[in-house]
């Protein structure tokens, strides 16, 4: 990565309630392993899978062995002390245990079996693929009191004045582009990947005795470690910085940020980072993926859905978007006054279209506790409608016209992929 000024910014995080998609779990659990040989495997010729549960380590979740190739390397380079190499393709779930990023990462172990002691050794890895779920970033609010004016003095252009004491803010804003990841960057480490972004940017502010001034900075490049620490290059004018999240950077209520920045806040407005969560379930979700006759072309059946009731409430609004639009599409609507839906409940094409996408797209069903009936009970459908905070907004309007309608909400998220 190039030389920038470093700005160390260290971040407790808390993600977003009832939004962890990966599934979080206690340190050192895993699910069980499904091996998967890519050749033909004797009993006892391969690494065991407790020998690839150590090496994988414990700060990682959902472990999956995919594959073994085991050779014979008598005779080779290694033959004088090793006689095979089993080279096993693992996937796993980081940066879940309470980091910012939850990751699928896919890499390549070489183990080595001594000859001498029959052991089997670890002797390198190679990451082949990494993914991403920035969701939980989309429209957050951060502030830090520890950075001054000097090392903030390139990223605002020199427009903080001289002797100026404030506080520094930065909120991503609603879409994230793409994180590319080079795999073959030679500054990644068995636990640290590189990555170079696509159409990311996010706002920063800094509020000072002298006033407000608020810029736009793109995110050019970063990388992420397998507990979720997240460093991001910054770019503003002719400056930048990188900014390494961490104890001294905390997330904010989005209401906090407007305020401190002196934006108008409307008393009918919904705050989603405000509201109570609900535990939504799918039985229609398997292994992360949406059962395939939900789709338009195999079934069109809605998905199974069972959410917590919430006091006060006295019907839900359920609706089903195409994550990979910005949560811009709009594929379900219905208002109910059940906390459970059969799938297949609604195959009617105005109240569910389902997923007709050629490459596998993540689509989110969000549940709705509203105190009564909203102003509006139907969409248009396949079509795009705003995202989730224009249609809380909506929803926060019941059909008498009075506001503070919308109680709490949840979501479910899964890939669908077809046939």
């Amino acid at each position: 990565m190039k030389r920038y000024k470093l700005i160390s910014v260290l971040l407790v995080i808390s993600l977003l309630s009832g939004i962890c998609l990966s599934g979080c779990k206690a340190e050192g659990d895993v699910t069980e392993q499904s091996v998967e040989a890519s050749t033909s495997i004797t009993e006892g010729s391969a690494v065991d899978d407790s020998t690839i549960m150590e090496t994988v380590g414990k700060d990682v979740t959902n472990v999956t062995v995919n594959s073994h190739n085991v050779e014979d390397i008598t005779g080779s380079e290694f033959g004088e002390q090793y006689t095979s190499r089993d080279t096993v393709s693992v996937t796993y779930s980081a940066g879940d245990l309470g980091g910012l990023l939850p990751q699928k990462v896919s890499k390549d172990l070489e183990f080595y079996k001594n000859g001498n002691t029959g052991l089997w050794e670890f002797l390198n890895e190679k990451t082949t693929a990494c993914e991403v779920d920035t969701s939980d970033l989309l429209g957050t609010s951060w502030k830090c009191d520890s950075l001054g004016p000097d090392s903030l003095s390139d990223l605002f252009e020199g427009e903080i004045p001289d002797g100026d004491t404030g506080t520094f803010y930065f909120r991503f804003l609603k879409k994230i582009g793409v994180f590319a990841f080079n795999m073959d960057n030679g500054l990644n480490t068995p636990d640290e990947r590189f990555f170079a972004t696509v159409g990311t940017s996010a706002k920063i502010a800094w509020a000072g005795q002298a006033g407000v001034i608020e810029k736009s900075v793109k995110i050019t490049e970063g990388s992420v470690t397998d507990n979720g620490i997240l460093k991001l290059v910054l770019g503003s004018g002719d400056g930048s910085v990188i900014l390494s999240f961490g104890d001294n950077t905390v997330l904010i209520k989005e209401m906090e940020y407007d305020t401190a920045l002196g934006l108008e806040i409307d008393e009918n407005r919904v705050y989603k980072d405000s509201l109570p969560s609900i535990e939504v379930t799918s039985e229609t979700i398997n292994s992360g993926n949406w059962d395939q006759d939900i789709g338009l072309k195999y079934g069109n059946l809605s998905p199974e859905l069972t959410w917590e009731a919430v006091d006060g409430a006295g019907c839900y609004a359920v609706f089903m978007v195409d994550y990979a639009t910005n949560a811009t599409y709009l594929f379900w609507f219905v208002v109910v006054d059940e906390t459970h839906l059969d799938r297949g409940r609604y195959t009617d094409k105005t109240e569910y279209i389902g997923p007709d996408r050629p490459e596998p797209t993540d689509f989110v069903v969000y549940v709705v506790a509203l105190k009564d009936k909203p102003e509006i009970l139907s969409y248009a459908l396949d079509n795009i409608t705003g995202d989730i905070d224009d249609k809380l907004n909506i929803l926060n309007t019941d059909h008498a016209g009075n506001t503070g309608n919308v109680l709490a909400y949840g979501r479910v998220r899964a890939t669908y992929t077809q046939p």
